[in-house]
């Protein structure tokens, strides 16, 4: 689940003003934060992963590592740990003193959205469908939450999927998790039920 966490965060960091760090800022009386954006309020975590690495940091070398560049190395280790590549990160990242409260709510995807506008959004960010594709795949690890799949099970599969109908005891398992209606909102399942 830390995995997941961590990648989701980072995500949602680049996807705003670029890697920058500002999704970790808090609402101050003069800025708005992204972690109260419609987007990340109720799907980011990874918060206190990311405060117990700078604290761990700053009391071996104060000052020196930025919010943004622990982030990045976070994310792309905590994607060696689930099994994915390695790749180099370039360091020197500078942390940003603003966030954006508007970009983080109109440029992330968010669950409900359209695959067109999906897609409009990672070319917007200079971005490929390839690239879309690839970081979808990183939605794979980790849990979701019933009101993000609620229509997928008990909807109107024809509108709600690509037709591609989970399997018998996979959809069992699901709604004894999330009911029809009347709460469970917050009750989550796994993303990837047949990877161990």
């Amino acid at each position: 689940r830390n995995a997941a966490l961590t990648i989701q965060l980072h995500f949602h960091d680049c996807f705003v003003q670029g890697c920058d760090g500002s999704v970790l800022l808090d609402d101050t009386i003069t800025l708005r934060g992204e972690k109260r954006a419609s987007p990340n309020i109720l799907s980011l975590g990874g918060f206190r992963i990311i405060d117990r690495i700078k604290n761990k940091l700053e009391s071996e070398c104060p000052g020196v590592v930025s919010c943004a560049d622990i982030l990045t190395i976070a994310a792309r280790d905590a994607t060696i740990l689930v099994g994915g590549p390695y790749w180099d990160v370039p360091l020197g990242r500078k942390d940003s003193r603003t966030a954006s409260y508007e970009l983080a709510s109109s440029n992330i995807p968010t669950a409900d959205e359209s695959l067109p506008s999906i897609i409009s959004k990672f070319l917007f960010q200079g971005l490929s469908v390839t690239d879309m594709v690839t970081l979808a795949g990183a939605h794979t690890i980790g849990m979701a939450r019933c009101e993000n799949f609620r229509l997928r099970i008990y909807g109107d599969r024809e509108l709600t999927s690509s037709k591609t109908i989970p399997s018998e005891s996979h959809l069992k398992e699901l709604k004894s998790i999330c009911p029809p209606i009347g709460g469970g909102e917050n009750n989550i399942a796994p993303m990837d039920y047949m990877t161990p």
